[in-house]
């Protein structure tokens, strides 16, 4: 490969990449022009419920996949039916962790909460 080639999947893969922060500041940007103070402290306690319930939803697959696919040559249909069953799996418990969260005043409340738990599952399956 030469080194242009190299350098232009290098870039492409930084500007994909970038636009997930990309994409997450405009929201709140967005969320505090429209909805001021109080709607982006109810989003951010969303969205970190969120994060907490897709990291312990991933708890190292990524990692894992990649590793098993690249080493031991692992079919990659295989490990994608594995993906979709382990989300399935964690979806219940997604919602039990929700609704303990949102009994302590951890997860938000009402609306946000219960998309939190219906969210969560869904991302981490898809990371």
């Amino acid at each position: 490969m030469s080194g242009t080639h190299v350098a232009r999947r290098w870039a492409s893969s930084v500007v994909v990449q970038a636009l997930g922060p990309l994409c997450a500041f405009a929201t709140v940007f967005v969320i505090a022009r429209l909805g001021g103070a109080a709607a982006q402290g109810r989003f951010a306690q969303t969205k970190a419920w969120v994060d907490l319930l897709v990291v312990l939803g991933c708890f190292g697959f990524p990692q894992s996949i990649v590793y098993v696919v690249n080493r031991l040559a692992a079919s990659a249909r295989r490990l994608a039916w594995i993906s979709l069953a382990y989300g399935l799996a964690f979806a219940p418990l997604a919602w039990l962790l929700t609704v303990w969260g949102q009994s302590r005043g951890w997860a938000g409340s009402g609306l946000e909460a219960g998309t939190a738990g219906t969210l969560a599952p869904a991302l981490a399956g898809m990371l």
